[in-house]
């Protein structure tokens, strides 16, 4: 007979946050799919309470995005790291934003 492994409370909540961040990412996915499909020209997406992510499933869902092209632009509350940029009149705080040239008709 098979012995039976008892969880403890950690390891279950472990199981249990692992879960439910990824569940969030797949939600996330799919309304962004949805997005994308209402709008094929649409290349970035607003995104509320990333909070829910921890930072594993945060940075999977970004290099998703990325691979299908999109930004994101997105609020995340937290006393992180991964929360320290800045944004002032559109740019990144401290940064030197580069010249561009335009062209009309192109994005």
């Amino acid at each position: 007979m098979a012995q039976k492994q008892k969880l403890s409370t950690d390891k279950l909540t472990e199981i249990e946050n692992k879960a439910r961040n990824h569940a969030i990412r797949r939600v996330l996915k799919v309304s962004t799919a949805i997005v994308r499909k209402l709008n094929p020209n649409c290349g970035f997406v607003l995104i509320d309470k990333l909070e829910q992510m921890d930072t594993e499933t945060l940075q999977g869902f970004g290099t998703w995005l990325e691979q299908e092209g999109l930004q994101a632009i997105a609020t995340r509350v937290s006393t992180g790291g991964e929360c320290s940029i800045i944004i002032e009149d559109g740019y990144v705080k401290g940064e030197v934003p580069q010249k561009k040239e335009w062209k009309a008709g192109e994005f």
